[in-house]
């Protein structure tokens, strides 16, 4: 099934066995959770697919628009770098991205091993770095998880809700 980019109710019925009920009801909470769309009809069954392409193309450009986007693109064309380059680059076009914004956006993705340092910082000029990991026009998105760390067992548990 999730070799297919659509899917019908009978391919879902043969591939779990529960009830026709059951299924009906998994199936219209992926579509309120947004998880699951109807893309079209094909032979009179309703198609379904995990993929809203529109939606697809409206949040990879804003991502590609957003401050990490802007800094990634540069990264991605010069391959060599410092964060100065790309602050500079980006003053214009987005004066909201401060030189302590590119700078720790370059550290956190330095310690994703995204970048190679290529010299060392000194006291006249910041370090500068080389894209080792390219992996495509979106941008590594930095965020920060919600979740419930236990000193008592030691055990750490997702918020549920919360975005990963």
């Amino acid at each position: 099934m999730s070799a297919c980019p659509e899917v019908t109710h009978a391919m879902i019925k043969d591939a779990v066995d529960v009830s026709d009920y059951c299924r009906t009801n998994f199936v219209a909470k992926l579509k309120r959770l947004g998880l699951l769309h109807e893309c079209g009809k094909r032979d009179g069954q309703v198609l379904f697919s995990i993929h809203d392409g529109e939606k697809r193309r409206q949040t990879a450009t804003e991502k590609r628009q957003s401050p990490q986007g802007a800094m990634w693109t540069i990264m991605r064309v010069l391959k060599t770098f410092s964060p100065l380059d790309i602050h500079l680059a980006l003053g214009a076009s987005h004066p909201e991205i401060t030189q302590k914004v590119v700078t720790t956006y370059c550290q956190q993705l330095l310690r994703a091993d995204y970048f190679r340092v290529i010299q060392k910082a000194n006291k006249q000029r910041p370090a500068r770095y080389q894209l080792i990991k390219d992996t495509g026009p979106l941008p590594p998105t930095v965020q920060r998880k919600a979740v419930i760390i236990d000193g008592n067992d030691g055990k750490v548990a997702h918020v549920e809700g919360a975005q990963l």
